[in-house]
């Protein structure tokens, strides 16, 4: 079923749409939908019925975050669409986008932002001129359109779009006359001169009688130097020319994007009875890598009943899950616990394993009943393989931290130190007879003599702010501790502040640095729930995933 619209005539601004013809589509995919707003809706344009909308799944204003919503349009021709005309609800609706983008592309992996604007709450349906060049000045034709929906017109409610119609030129002759790029006869073109020159076969002429280019003059000569001539100098001098004067590198990346590209390494998940072949469902719960014998541990977690104590090896190569124990706790190990903080030790093979969060906290506990900062290690060794040592009972009387929850540690191999920072302190509230939230500072555990430091002693304020449920890291190359995102809490039913900045630690100078202020600024994801970090020590480059975006910026 394909888009269909009997309201163009009370558009406002219809400018924009003469001479135009409109453009079939149908709906590729979508972020989420509740039951009864299915993105279908949308094709036709229904404004007497409150129901003919599509509306993503809402996360309520409380949560502090709100999941990406969007809806994907597939065209049912190339095309070069220049207008669209969002239709509306018989009557003003809090629900009407306030704030949107539109993007389009030949694929839904290489699109590029052309529309950034709001509805009026109104009855009124609005159309939009969409602009969709390249740097040559050709006018691109696209496949896909994606709506991406940042903000209704009321506060806590969730976007709607009720009618979309999508208007511009779809007849091939003027596709190609717009931007001879496209055509299916250039195309065809370059694939047979392609094909020829990768068999060193007479390719020139036919591009000369034809007037097509096989591609930009300056890449040209590139393949003819490291190709034909194997002038690797020449090459490279040439490439300087790409960068530099003509710029195809950063217009490659701005029309071409890096995407990800996830691969399902294990789908099977158990049933939780004894005997089973992988681990159940779980949140809060810890993996850490054994980059020596390439393999990832799981420990503990919560699978929505209670806290779990099972231990997990994963082992890539063969895709497979070995289960080590289904109870830690009846193996001598530490008790079932959650939003614990688990590290892996390359020199003597060895697993750190610190805090813990009941479930669920209680601000009104007694003192003494405020649970121990235990401290485990498990080796992973051939003659200690499977033994599990409790290093301390409680850290805090060691000068370690206290009982902490969502903190970070990592590991400086080369001095032999374990960092931990941040972190909820728990049931602070109880010792102090008030709603104030405690977060932990920066500590270190010397692993030869098993000592703790507390490097950031009470009266002493670092400059870093204290946080929870960041990432951390050791670059080993330059001798750096890395804090990445995290949120703040003040009170217990305040708003929890998430933060969208990177951090340094230098243990050499034992000094912080702030060494971005904001992630978003420079390209990266907003701030947000969960953040995890990972470092490619080589490249110098830190990846960062971000499960959910924050309602607003921290």
């Amino acid at each position: 079923m394909s888009a269909t619209s009997d309201q163009i005539s009370t558009v406002r601004d219809t400018s924009s749409l003469a001479g135009l013809q409109q453009i079939g589509y149908t709906i590729e995919a979508c972020s989420s939908h509740t039951n009864q707003h299915c993105p279908e809706n949308i094709l036709v344009n229904k404004p007497n019925d409150l129901s003919s909308r599509w509306s993503g799944i809402h996360h309520a204003a409380s949560e502090g975050f709100q999941r990406s919503q969007w809806i994907l349009l597939k065209l049912d021709t190339l095309a070069i669409v220049r207008a669209m005309v969002f239709g509306k609800s018989f009557k003003p609706h809090p629900c009407n986008l306030k704030e949107f983008k539109v993007l389009a592309g030949l694929t839904p992996q290489h699109m590029v932002e052309v529309l950034h604007a709001g509805l009026k709450d109104d009855a009124t349906p609005e159309s939009f001129t969409l602009e969709y060049s390249n740097r040559s000045g050709w006018i691109n034709p696209c496949r896909y359109v994606k709506i991406v929906p940042i903000a209704a017109h009321g506060q806590g409610y969730n976007t709607t779009i009720w009618h979309v119609s999508l208007h511009g030129v779809v007849d091939p002759i003027q596709v190609y006359q717009a931007n001879p790029e496209f055509s299916q006869e250039t195309l065809a073109l370059r694939t047979i001169c392609s094909a020829l020159r990768r068999r060193n076969l007479p390719y020139r002429s036919l591009l000369a009688q034809t007037g097509v280019y096989l591609e930009h003059p300056t890449v040209t000569l590139l393949h003819d130097a490291i190709v034909h001539q194997g002038n690797y100098e020449e090459a490279e001098a040439i490439m300087e020319v790409i960068h530099h004067r003509d710029n195809l590198i950063d217009i490659h990346t701005h029309w071409t994007p890096p995407h990800m590209k996830w691969e399902l390494s294990s789908s099977h998940l158990s049933e939780g009875t004894e005997g089973i072949s992988a681990p159940r469902p779980r949140g809060g719960h810890q993996l850490c890598v054994d980059h020596v014998h390439g393999s990832l541990y799981l420990f503990g977690g919560w699978d929505g009943h209670g806290d779990l104590s099972d231990f997990w090896t994963y082992i890539p190569s063969e895709r497979r899950w070995i289960c080590l124990s289904i109870d830690v706790a009846r193996d001598g190990g530490p008790e079932a616990r959650s939003c614990h903080r688990i590290v892996f030790e390359p020199k003597s093979l060895s697993l750190y394993l610190l805090g813990t969060r009941p479930s669920p906290e209680n601000p009104d506990l007694p003192p003494e009943s405020i649970p121990c900062s235990d401290f485990w290690l498990y080796k992973l060794n051939s003659t200690e393989i499977g033994q599990w040592k409790k290093l301390s009972p409680d850290t805090r009387v060691e000068g370690g931290p206290g009982p902490i929850y969502d903190h970070a540690m990592a590991i400086d191999t080369r001095r032999g130190v374990l960092y931990v920072f941040g972190g909820r302190v728990i049931n602070y509230a109880a010792l102090q007879h008030s709603d104030l939230v405690k977060y932990s500072g920066l500590y270190s555990f010397h692993i030869e003599s098993g000592k703790w430091s507390n490097l950031s002693p009470e009266g002493v304020e670092l400059p870093i702010p204290l946080r929870s449920g960041h990432s951390m890291f050791y670059d080993e190359t330059r001798d750096r501790l890395y804090v990445v995102a995290g949120h703040h809490q003040q009170r217990r039913n305040s708003e929890v502040k998430y933060l969208s900045d990177i951090w340094t630690y230098s243990p050499q100078t034992k000094t912080f640095s702030n060494a971005v202020s904001s992630i978003a600024a420079v390209g990266g994801p907003g701030p947000g729930l969960a953040p995890r970090a990972a470092l490619d020590s080589i490249e110098g480059e830190i990846y960062l995933y971000v499960s959910h975006n924050a309602a607003t910026e921290g």
